[in-house]
């Protein structure tokens, strides 16, 4: 089985940094698609705009959370 996209074994602030890149990458492409499609309607517009806020918005709900805990976290923990 292969390892997740963050493994145990990586370091936490290897993780946190790619987490608020991540973050950053897809708030820079919704900004931009947003404004090359500005009143347009159709599927760009619509599912997948709102699939890029979903999920730009569960990595900003991420890197908020209290960093709680002993340090370690497994690949299935919140990013802290």
């Amino acid at each position: 089985m292969r390892p997740g996209p963050a493994p145990d074994w990586a370091p936490l602030s290897m993780r946190r940094w790619v987490a608020r890149d991540l973050h950053r990458t897809l708030t820079t492409a919704i900004d931009h698609l947003e404004a090359r499609h500005a009143g347009t309607t159709g599927h760009l517009t619509g599912t997948v705009l709102d699939d890029l806020r979903y999920h730009a918005g569960l990595l900003r709900c991420r890197l908020a959370e209290s960093a709680a805990g002993n340090g370690t976290m497994t690949d299935k923990d919140p990013i802290r």
